[in-house]
């Protein structure tokens, strides 16, 4: 969570400490912002490196926004996440499944409050994109600051968001 909060304040000048759930909500928000346009499913994975104290919280969430899948790396030494530990989420969010039903995912999603629309041939990235080629390592030209506002825009609309408890997509 302090690396994902000093990443934001980057952009948007604020200091802010966001909650496991916020930096969830914010990356599924990208995974099913790019899928229910086209009517397709999303999912989430979860990876060896993933904390365990936020793991559970990460699968229920995903299918209380919707997610049809989820995934386990379970193969190679970096990044596999133990048998007991995919056994034990997945009984968590079979549990969660029962104790909150929803919809058929074949009828309409979920109204949404709002929707974050980046322009055509963006990408948002709370990383230093430097090697982009219009961007410069500095972040002083005229692309990286107008990446800068965007980025600023963004994460804003998102705060707007969480602080309303409003579900998002971008």
């Amino acid at each position: 969570l302090a690396d994902f909060d000093k990443a934001v304040a980057r952009f948007t000048g604020t200091e802010r400490k966001h909650t496991a759930r916020e930096l969830l909500q914010y990356h599924y928000a990208f995974l099913r912002g790019g899928t229910r346009p086209f009517g397709k499913f999303w999912g989430t994975a979860i990876y060896g490196q993933c904390d365990p104290a936020i793991a559970p919280e990460a699968v229920t969430l995903a299918y209380d926004m919707g997610a049809r899948y989820v995934w386990f790396w379970t193969s190679d030494h970096d990044h596999h996440l133990p048998w007991p530990e995919q056994l034990a989420l997945a009984r968590t969010l079979r549990q969660h499944a029962r104790q909150h039903p929803r919809g058929s995912l074949a009828g309409p999603p979920p109204t949404l409050d709002t929707a974050i629309v980046i322009p055509n041939g963006y990408f948002l990235s709370l990383e230093n994109l430097w090697w982009v080629r219009v961007m410069d390592k500095e972040g002083k030209n005229d692309a990286s600051l107008k990446y800068r506002r965007l980025m600023q825009r963004v994460l804003n609309a998102v705060h707007q968001c969480f602080d309303r408890k409003a579900s998002f997509d971008i």
